[in-house]
């Protein structure tokens, strides 16, 4: 049997070799050329130099590019928040990727879309890939006051974040607040001070729906893991209610109290239709396990067609006190549910409550 090698690029000679590396060369060319690294922008990565605003000027060009922004290794310290405007790509290089935001108790975000408030109709196709997102928290839950959330969308469509961890987070780890076709997927979530994830229908240009979040992991954060809303807080949105959610795969562990109120679901699904929830592992949380119920958030839906399915929910409420129902799936106004070959076990007061 022959065995055959591909050259390097103006590694070989001859009459089929020049050709070969002439196309070569083209490719890698073209290739380096779509990679904008933040280094090239003066990042330094040392985790004490201020690089806000070298990788912030190397996410604007890669996206004017149509290229990606690849951060490498190193800690980059940002001291401000980031604006991803459509057609951003960012990747890092895995765990020694990170990006560490030193804001703390300031209404702000560590990193949001740039038409946050829609006034161009929003943004579109926004990926991370392979890095960890650092925030300014101590690892307990934050409770009522003003914090600094992590990665927070608005008036957004096309969204993909995989393989990324945010770790510290003051306030939501990652908030999606009108947004459609977004994924969710091979994430960790540790240590925020309030939710993991939480997607709401809100405002009057994009319909939130068609989200997958699928095989995260979340353990001690404040608020609930997951959570799926009809309206956002402070108002109902005008585009109908939210749809269409997948939360398969996850594992969640570890809620942590928060101040005596009924909050540190595992899944939390509040005037929502067509959800299914399955094949999710569930320990040790302050509330229920599984929660779905209706919109008491200026919204009038019931929660609508839910699947809940093949799901393992150990020690509910475990992590709890005496004010919050510890119960294992817990089901409040909800029409047209299916509930199927799911574990329930140890739970702090029932396991299955349908009211």
């Amino acid at each position: 049997m022959s065995t055959f090698s591909l050259p390097d690029p103006g590694g070989d000679t001859g009459s089929w070799g020049t050709e070969l590396n002439g196309t070569l060369s083209y490719f890698k060319d073209t290739q380096d050329s779509l990679v904008f690294s933040v280094k090239n922008y003066g990042a330094v990565g040392d985790g004490v130099a201020d690089d806000t605003v070298a990788v912030q000027a190397a996410v604007t060009a890669a996206a004017v590019a149509g290229a990606r922004t690849y951060i490498p290794s190193g800690t980059y310290k940002c001291t401000a928040r980031l604006d991803l405007p459509s057609n951003t790509n960012i990747t890092g290089a895995g765990d020694t990727s990170i990006l560490k935001f030193t804001m703390t108790a300031v209404a702000n975000n560590c990193i949001q879309n740039a038409d946050f408030a829609g006034a161009s109709g929003g943004n579109s196709n926004i990926r991370l890939s392979n890095l960890v997102i650092q925030g300014s928290g101590d690892g307990t839950p934050a409770g009522p006051g003003t914090v600094v959330s992590g990665l927070v969308l608005r008036h957004t469509t096309d969204v993909e974040i995989t393989g990324c961890k945010f770790y510290r987070i003051e306030g939501i780890s990652a908030a999606w607040q009108g947004v459609a076709r977004g994924r969710f997927v091979d994430n960790t979530i540790y240590e925020g001070g309030r939710d993991g994830f939480t997607c709401w229908g809100f405002g009057t240009l994009v319909r939130t729906e068609d989200i997958v979040c699928a095989n995260n992991v979340v353990y001690k954060v404040g608020d609930d893991a997951f959570a799926t809303q009809g309206n956002a807080p402070g108002g109902p949105t005008t585009m109908g209610q939210p749809r269409r959610f997948t939360y398969s795969g996850n594992t969640i562990y570890g809620q942590p109290s928060v101040d005596a109120t009924p909050a540190g679901r595992g899944i939390y699904v509040r005037g929502a239709s067509e959800v299914s929830i399955t094949g999710n592992t569930i320990s040790d949380t302050a509330f229920a396990g599984i929660y779905v119920a209706y919109d008491d958030e200026g919204g009038t839906w019931n929660a609508t067609d839910i699947t809940v399915t093949g799901n393992t929910v150990l020690r509910a409420g475990s992590a709890g006190d005496a004010t919050q129902p510890r119960r294992g799936l817990w089901f409040h106004r909800v029409d047209r549910l299916t509930v199927s070959n799911n574990v329930i076990g140890d739970s702090v007061t029932e396991g299955v409550v349908l009211d």
